[in-house]
């Protein structure tokens, strides 16, 4: 008794799960069509006849200031969410924080822009892995009633079940592949997107600590210019010390002759002197 209430048990888990299962599917194939769309709609609006120049748009920024920034980035050919990333960052990157507090700015502008494209990417990536699993549990699951159905004779539930089982197969399968088709261009294209992005990026803080610089070489400058000259201390001459006792004695001898030769007016009486003779 206890293995027909297992059987039972389980063929009563695979019919709740198969109306779900479906459910699944036929979303996971709405969505594939929907990110197609969109991924069309890129293409024509934002992708067609543009081509992305990091180089000459950093180039442009150069020396322009905040308003030549703006039109810089205004004019290139990024993509809308990052020149709308790039000018909300610009006011804080000229709003007079430290060179540590732009760079974590502009760090956290660059994470939520990996963020958004992962946000997209991520949606047909699920859609690829996840279609082939819900699309054979909605195949296996009609299978079932099918096979009961072959043995008792009934060919027309045997065929609606096999019909149903194809269907998701099919379906589970073709979602599956346009939406690993979709992830693979839309991640092309973002990596490109994302080293240009991250150059300009690069070249505005550039430009901005430049300007900090700029701004404060002046301000140091007038700020020494106004504190009083520090006298400096007089050098004191250093006479190393002799070591060497032949050479102290003979420094003993020179300051003593040195001595008399400057104290006595004659050389004659000073030489007479030096040999113990009195005058």
């Amino acid at each position: 008794m206890e293995p027909f209430t297992v059987k039972s048990t389980l063929h009563s888990l695979a019919g709740v799960l198969e109306i779900p299962a479906i459910i699944v599917l036929v979303c996971a194939v709405a969505v594939t069509a929907i990110m197609v769309g969109s991924l069309i709609a890129e293409l024509v609006a934002q992708r067609r006849g543009v081509r992305r120049d990091s180089a000459k748009t950093v180039a442009a920024m150069r020396g322009k200031g905040e308003q030549g920034a703006k039109a810089a980035i205004q004019a290139s050919g990024l993509a809308s969410p990052q020149k709308k990333a790039l000018l909300a960052f610009l006011p804080h990157a000229s709003a007079g924080f430290t060179p540590d507090e732009v760079e974590a700015l502009a760090a956290e502008t660059l994470a939520a822009e990996r963020s958004r494209v992962q946000a997209i990417v991520s949606v047909t990536d699920t859609i690829a892995r996840v279609g082939p699993m819900v699309g054979l549990m909605a195949t296996l699951i009609p299978l079932g009633p099918g096979l009961i159905a072959l043995g008792q004779g009934d060919t027309l539930l045997l065929s609606q079940s096999l019909l149903t089982a194809f269907d998701a197969t099919v379906s589970g399968l073709a979602a599956s592949f346009v939406a690993y088709i979709v992830s693979r261009v839309r991640r092309g294209w973002y990596t490109r997107d994302a080293a240009s992005f991250e150059s300009v990026l690069v070249g505005l803080l550039d430009e901005v600590f430049k300007a900090g610089a700029e701004r404060i070489a002046p301000e140091a400058a007038d700020t020494a210019s106004r504190q009083p000259a520090r006298p400096q201390p007089p050098i004191e001459p250093h006479t190393a010390p002799i070591t060497d006792p032949a050479a102290k004695t003979m420094s003993v001898l020179y300051q003593g002759s040195h001595h008399h030769v400057i104290a006595g007016s004659d050389p004659q009486s000073t030489r007479e002197s030096s040999c113990g003779v009195n005058p």
